[in-house]
């Protein structure tokens, strides 16, 4: 299940991005 580890990855790092923003 690699891809799946990726597209975590992926949307925790979008997450990230967007709470970084609004701080």
């Amino acid at each position: 299940m690699v891809i799946v580890v990726a597209y975590m990855k992926l949307v925790l790092g979008l997450i990230m991005s967007h709470h970084i923003r609004f701080l």
